[in-house]
């Protein structure tokens, strides 16, 4: 009877050990999203996002100073787009709408909206 209390102890004692582990990896994973979330919404965040505009794809400068009255081909210009050829798809997302721009309108300067700070663009 002592060996199978023994054996016993082992089995549990190793699957306490192993899912410590895992809680462990699993509080580390919850503590880095906490934290991530916290930068989000802190004051520096929050001055930054006030000012700034986000752009993703080919560019030199993913994040643009905002100015009143920019426009999103200036935005463009800023950022230094760096693709070999002009990009087939541009996204507009404001406050979590998504607005496609239709690109031969914004090169013949036909449609060139204005944006404001937070704003992401998005060149594909």
């Amino acid at each position: 009877m002592n060996g199978s209390l023994l054996l016993l102890a082992v089995v549990l004692a190793s699957f306490a050990a192993g899912t410590g582990c895992m809680s462990k990896l699993r509080a580390r994973r919850e503590a880095n999203v906490a934290f991530q979330a916290g930068q989000l919404q802190s004051p520096e965040h929050a001055r930054m996002v006030a000012t700034t505009l986000l752009i993703r794809g080919q560019v030199r400068n993913p994040v643009v100073a905002w100015y009143p009255e920019m426009t999103l081909s200036a935005a463009l210009l800023d950022a230094g787009y760096q693709g070999r050829t002009d990009p087939h798809r541009i996204t507009l997302t404001r406050q979590g709408v998504v607005h496609v721009v239709d690109i031969r309108r914004l090169l013949k300067g036909l449609d060139n909206p204005g944006v404001f700070p937070g704003d992401l663009i998005e060149l594909q």
